[in-house]
């Protein structure tokens, strides 16, 4: 797939895969590459107790829909890796995408995004204690205190509030948005809201009250307090096709944008976050000759100019193949040459205030 940075998204299929990690007496790492044999492999017959007191988890993504996310465990006195640990100790699996790990004492808590639950699980022995579900698609977990712990979300308006002792929920924030990463400075956590926003949101812990927010740059995916308690926030710029990139490891991304700036910032992305599966040039699209299965952007001009300036791009061996073009707002004098057109509006998928206006264009070739 092709995309400019700010201008449109070049798509080619290819398979990858990808994986994560976290820290505390435990580690958990982060990495975008998953084992393969965690997609290829059913997971062995469940024979093992485990009895383990330092280490690293390893929280091994899989594939999206394929429900084949697993934890890894690290020894770092034998040098070994166990794959596979949660579902030998308890012979059922996780369920699909592992996003993040905390660790409480020796509580260990997975969120499970795509099955909208968090599993608990003990971290000496990796046998399933509990199961919080009722989620949309959570992300991180951040704990409070000895009762109470928050859980953002992707597609819900609220934090929502658990008890880490009984495992209950209890409440929620109202926020108003989406909410990513969580980070906690004395009574009050800071929230990002990552999704089409540019918000950083300000919660008193001891009301469970919206106070205040910040605005930053586009896109906030990543918040965390230093030892020195400053707040570092880090957003993605709201360029499309690094997220894309990393939710679909399987497909070849080419970025393009005229801006010097924004292609090395975004060069910088990928190096950083060692993404395989991506470039980005500084080209307009009208330099190009090579051809991809799909062409996106995101209201970068008026549709039939961007269209115009990219229908050479897409191959034609397809007839799935085309464009997709992500735009708000009223467009239906520019789709009235458009005959084949499909508008799919974003909020019948997700129940949130951000795509409230959005819509996605879809003409094949």
């Amino acid at each position: 797939m092709a995309s400019h940075a700010g201008e449109a998204i070049f798509i080619r299929i290819k398979n990858q895969h990808s994986m994560k990690i976290i820290n505390t007496t435990y580690i958990i790492l982060t990495s975008l590459l998953i084992f393969v044999s965690s997609c290829k492999k059913s997971p062995p017959t469940p024979t093992v107790e485990y009895k383990k007191s330092k280490g690293v988890f390893i929280c091994n993504e899989g594939n999206y829909t394929y429900g084949n996310t697993s934890l890894s465990f690290y020894d770092p006195n034998t040098k070994s890796i166990d794959n596979q640990v949660f579902y030998n100790a308890n012979n059922f699996p996780l369920g699909d995408v592992c996003m993040f790990m905390t660790i409480k004492d020796t509580l260990g808590f997975l969120v499970i995004n795509n099955s909208g639950k968090i599993i608990v699980l003990n971290t000496n022995t990796f046998k399933h204690i509990a199961t919080i579900t009722g989620l949309t698609s959570p992300r991180y977990v951040l704990i409070i205190s000895n009762t109470k712990a928050y859980i953002s979300d992707l597609y819900n308006t609220n934090i929502t509030i658990f008890n880490p002792e009984n495992f209950e929920i209890t409440g929620s924030v109202n926020i108003r948005n989406n909410t990513e990463s969580i980070a906690k400075f004395g009574n009050t956590v800071f929230a990002t809201s990552w999704s089409y926003n540019n918000k950083v949101y300000k919660i008193n812990t001891d009301t469970d009250k919206l106070t205040d927010s910040l605005t930053v740059t586009k896109q906030p995916n990543s918040i965390v307090l230093d030892k020195n308690n400053k707040l570092w926030v880090l957003s993605d710029g709201g360029f499309p096709g690094i997220p894309l990139a990393i939710m679909f490891p399987e497909t070849q991304f080419t970025l393009i944008d005229s801006i010097g700036k924004k292609i090395k910032i975004v060069n910088e992305i990928i190096k950083t976050a060692d993404l395989k599966n991506v470039i980005a040039l500084q080209k307009r699209s009208n330099e190009f000759k090579e051809e991809f299965n799909f062409v996106t952007g995101r209201a970068v001009t008026a549709f039939p100019a961007f269209y115009s300036s990219v229908k050479h791009l897409i191959k034609k061996k397809n007839n799935r193949n085309g464009i997709l073009y992500l735009k708000g707002g009223d467009f239906d004098e520019e789709l009235k040459l458009f005959k084949k057109a499909k508008v799919y509006f974003i909020k019948n998928f997700f129940a949130n205030e951000s795509f409230e206006t959005k819509k996605l264009i879809y003409i094949p070739k």
